[in-house]
């Protein structure tokens, strides 16, 4: 029998994103666009075309390249661009303690699932 996780972030890590809403939008807008196809474990996979919710960010806020974010040595270089009141993306976590890198790599989560947590909602996902 399968149960079901709920996710949700953490308050104070939501209240972060939610001191800077224009980017913020832009990270949510680009997760529900159905422009990017979903990949796991790099920013950008230039062999399959495919990102991750981090590479979505980093070219959504930031504006980086598909060919940029090959040679992104992550997580260090996303560390000085993609932050929130000075939190980096990849300190976030959810009331489970999961990360945004796992919510997409390993929870596999939609990258609409991944912007209903941006948005403040609780997102609900059968677990093995």
């Amino acid at each position: 029998m399968s149960n079901m996780r709920t996710y949700q972030l953490r308050q104070e890590h939501l209240d972060k994103l939610n001191k800077s809403p224009v980017r913020l939008a832009k990270w949510v807008e680009a997760l529900q666009s159905g422009e990017y196809k979903q990949g796991r474990e790099s920013l950008y996979d230039a062999h399959d075309c495919t990102y991750c919710c981090l590479g979505v960010a980093e070219r959504a806020i930031n504006g980086n390249t598909q060919g940029n974010m090959i040679y992104l040595d992550y997580p260090s270089e996303l560390k000085r661009h993609a932050t929130f009141d000075g939190m980096l993306l990849e300190d976030m976590k959810t009331n489970c303690g999961v990360t945004f890198a796992g919510l997409n790599d390993e929870d596999r989560l939609t990258f609409k699932q991944i912007a209903n947590l941006l948005l403040g909602k609780k997102v609900r996902k059968k677990i093995n």
